[in-house]
């Protein structure tokens, strides 16, 4: 495990032993720092994108195999439209 691993797991075991109302409290720091709000809200694009990119492909692979599910063609347009966005 890398430093940088490392240090990530001891920031999520100390907020995983918060209390509900000091995770509330926290969250409410990270969102009122401009530049950690930022980062957050890249963050979780990013990760949106690799959620939808992840469900495009299997979708995709799917459909090659022969197999896909009811509604796929429906799901890989609505995904482009929020892409498009």
């Amino acid at each position: 495990m890398s430093a940088t691993e490392a240090t990530a797991e001891i920031f999520v075991t100390a907020f995983k032993s918060l209390k509900r109302r000091e995770r509330e409290a926290l969250f409410e720091r990270l969102l009122t720092d401009k530049a950690l709000s930022e980062d957050l809200a890249d963050t979780l694009a990013l990760e949106a994108c690799r959620h939808q990119a992840a469900q495009v492909n299997q979708l995709i692979g799917e459909g090659l195999k022969g197999k896909p599910r009811a509604g796929s063609a429906a799901r890989l347009r609505e995904i482009a439209a929020t892409a498009r966005k």
